[in-house]
């Protein structure tokens, strides 16, 4: 068997076929390449965009919050309500 393997690449017949093999392997290899690259890169931007988007959503429930607890606090330390009575 190992006999023929040889002789079979040494024939025009083999050589002819490691070279058709190798012409069409080395472009859709390069496609490939190309397609993993490009569907990274989108996926990439995707899911930074959404992780920006709930950052700047949580930014503004921090604010909101905060400004919340600021008005409870100044309100209750007004002097006005003070002068409330209570039940």
């Amino acid at each position: 068997m190992g006999r023929k393997a040889i002789s079979f690449l040494r024939s025009l017949r083999g050589r002819y076929l490691i070279v058709l093999l190798a012409l069409t392997a080395l472009p859709t290899l390069l496609i490939g390449a190309l397609a993993y690259q490009n569907a990274r890169q989108t996926i990439e931007a995707r899911v930074k965009a959404q992780l920006t988007s709930i950052a700047d959503l949580k930014k503004e429930q921090i604010i909101l919050s905060t400004e919340r607890a600021n008005v409870g606090q100044n309100f209750n330390w007004h002097p006005a309500i003070w002068k409330l009575p209570l039940k």
